[in-house]
C-alpha cells in the first residue's frame, strides 16, 4: 500500500493596515512624502513542505516489505492451523466410493475437497499426504474409484487376461501422465494381490520440468469396481518409506457392501 504525503497551509491572511494623518501638521492638506498613508500588507508566503522522493520510495518500500510479511505470516499460520486440523490416523472408511484404509498413526493428514492443486490429480475421489505442507508433501496418496461397465471382475486372473490387462493399465498411465504434462518411465510392473484379490502394481520414475518424483499406482478390483491408488512424491522419500506404503495398501479393504 502506498500512503500520500498531504501538506496543510494556513489559509489566513492579515488584513489591510491603516495610518490616520499626522494631526500636528501645519498644513493638513500637506502630505509627508516619508510616511506613506497607505502601508501594503506584506505579501503571504507559503511554505510548502516538500518530501525528497528518494525519502518517499524508500518509506513506501519498507512498507510494502512488512504488508508482504505480514500477509506470508499470517499464511504460514492458516497452513500450519489447518495441516493439524487435517491431521488424521487410525481406520479412515469412505462411504461413497466404497473403500477402507487405515491410516499411520503420525505424518498423515486427509485432503479437504478443493485442496488438491496439481491440476494432474484434482479428479481424484479422495486423497491424503504426508508431511507439514499440503501444497508440496513428501508423499501424496491419491484414490479414484470407479465403477466396472462389463460384468463382474473375477476375483483371480488367469496369466492370460492378467497380461492383457497389465499392458492396458500401462498403456493409460502413460498416456494420463503425458497428458498431464509429466515425462513417465515405467520402472517395474506386475501382478500382485490388493485386498485379497488380484491387481497390479506399477513403479514409475515421473519428471516435472526439473522436478524429479517416484510414484508407485497400485490397480485393485472388487466385483463391479476399479480401484487406483496412487503414491507419488520427492524419490528420496518414496524409497526410504516404501515399507509405509506397503502397509497401507495391505489395510486396503474394498468392499461394495459401503452402498
Amino acid at each position: 500500500m502506498v500512503s500520500k504525503a498531504h501538506s496543510t497551509t494556513s489559509t489566513s491572511m492579515k488584513p489591510i493596515s491603516y495610518v490616520a494623518p499626522d494631526s500636528t501638521a501645519t498644513d493638513p492638506l500637506q502630505k509627508d512624502i516619508s510616511a506613506p498613508v497607505w502601508r501594503p500588507s506584506q505579501e503571504r508566503v507559503v511554505s510548502i513542505p516538500v518530501r525528497p522522493r528518494r525519502g518517499q520510495l524508500e518509506t513506501n518500500l519498507v512498507k510494502l516489505v512488512i504488508l508482504v510479511l505480514l500477509v506470508g505470516g499470517g499464511y504460514q499460520l492458516y497452513t500450519f492451523i489447518k495441516n493439524r486440523a487435517s491431521a488424521y490416523s487410525g481406520f479412515y472408511r469412505n462411504n461413497i466410493y466404497y473403500f477402507g484404509v487405515m491410516i499411520p498413526e503420525k505424518g498423515w493428514s486427509h485432503y479437504q475437497t478443493g485442496d488438491i492443486k496439481a491440476k494432474e490429480f484434482k479428479d481424484a475421489h479422495d486423497a491424503f499426504y504426508r508431511g507439514s505442507d499440503p501444497d508440496d508433501p513428501e508423499i501424496a496418496m491419491l484414490i479414484w474409484s470407479e465403477p466396472v461397465v462389463k460384468k463382474k471382475v473375477p476375483r483371480v486372473f488367469d496369466d492370460e487376461t492378467s497380461e492383457k490387462m497389465l499392458q492396458a493399465i500401462e498403456a493409460e498411465i502413460l498416456r494420463r501422465m503425458e497428458g498431464a504434462g509429466l515425462q513417465c518411465e515405467i520402472t517395474e510392473a506386475s501382478k500382485t494381490k490388493i485386498a485379497g484379490n488380484d491387481g497390479f502394481v506399477v513403479h514409475a520414475n515421473v519428471n516435472k520440468k526439473e522436478l524429479f518424483m517416484k510414484t508407485i499406482i497400485y490397480c485393485g478390483f472388487n466385483e463391479t469396481r476399479a480401484y487406483t491408488i496412487q503414491f507419488i512424491g520427492n524419490g528420496e522419500k518414496m524409497t526410504d518409506l516404501q515399507e509405509e506404503i506397503e502397509q497401507i495398501v495391505k489395510t486396503l479393504q474394498f468392499d461394495i457392501s459401503f452402498i
